[in-house]
């Protein structure tokens, strides 16, 4: 338990945030909040440090990284009474460990703690964060999800840069050794849906993925799989962003110049103004 001259001390006079204090103690911020409530020490997050950061514009960076991560590992959740409040959730297994706070250092401070757990289920250690609530999430959440469920629409097309996609590859890329061939697992993506993420990677980088079946207990399942060359041509797209710790992931340049060819990006992301991009999304989404 921490004394209450102490909680007064950091949060009255210190002015810190109960995510940080939290972070200090290695505790849950609602047990911080619950605490203050008890030592009856005045709770005003209009005031707080906390309420002024999730006003703060995300960077398009910080906005790159959340929609690649989001065609990834990464989900959105609603949070408060009202579900009124959103957040992200970012979770890899130990072996990327170094990827996860790769992506709270882009993050930066809409991002505490990052937690260390042990899966139950596959008896293996896992590395996680949950951002704190932000007024942007809720775009990306009506952006990705349907019914609670992820989606993929035609207007995402504006948002696969190039940064996005190799945080999408890094999520769940992989790479054959021996054809030197790479594939992107998304499962849980519908076969359309698959087609739409082929027709992105296509428009925007000229980079052709073949979208592959296949069936695990009775149900079908899809992903993305690109041959030698365009395998090669993903990597180069992507190399200038993916960690060390992962480019394992990445095939080999290709060697001959004469064969190469450096994928034309011809989009201009339309990521930069969000507020403009809400307005367009809800028009699209409600038929307008």
């Amino acid at each position: 338990m921490i004394p209450k001259e102490k909680l007064i001390e950091l949060y009255v006079e210190k002015r810190l945030t109960t995510y940080e204090i939290a972070e200090i103690y290695s505790l849950n911020r609602t047990t911080i909040s619950k605490w203050l409530k008890k030592y009856d020490i005045d709770i005003n997050p209009k005031q707080r440090k906390f309420e002024l950061i999730k006003k703060i514009p995300f960077t398009k960076k910080q906005r790159e990284l959340i929609f690649g991560t989001l065609l990834g590992d990464g989900c959105i959740a609603p949070h408060g009474r009202k579900n009124k409040s959103h957040r992200l959730y970012i979770g890899h297994c130990e072996k990327q460990k170094d990827f996860v706070f790769w992506k709270k250092e882009i993050l930066g401070n809409f991002v505490n703690v990052v937690n260390r757990n042990v899966d139950k289920r596959g008896n293996s250690i896992m590395y996680s964060f949950v951002s704190i609530t932000h007024n942007e999430f809720k775009f990306f959440y009506n952006l990705f999800y349907e019914n609670n469920k992820k989606i993929i629409r035609e207007c995402m097309i504006h948002y696969l840069t190039p940064f996005a996609l190799a945080i999408f590859v890094m999520d769940d890329g992989s790479r054959y050794k021996v054809k030197n061939t790479m594939r992107i697992s998304t499962d849980g993506f519908s076969k359309e849906e698959n087609e739409l993420l082929s027709k992105f990677i296509k428009l925007n980088f000229n980079i052709n993925a073949k979208v592959c079946e296949y069936s695990r207990n009775d149900r079908k399942y899809y992903y993305l799989s690109f041959n030698v060359r365009n395998s090669a041509l993903l990597s180069d797209v992507i190399r200038p962003y993916v960690i060390d710790c992962l480019s394992y992931k990445l095939c080999p340049s290709r060697s001959s110049t004469t064969e190469r060819q450096t994928p034309e990006i011809k989009i201009i992301p339309k990521i930069s103004n969000w507020r403009k991009d809400w307005k367009i999304l809800k028009n699209k989404i409600s038929g307008r």
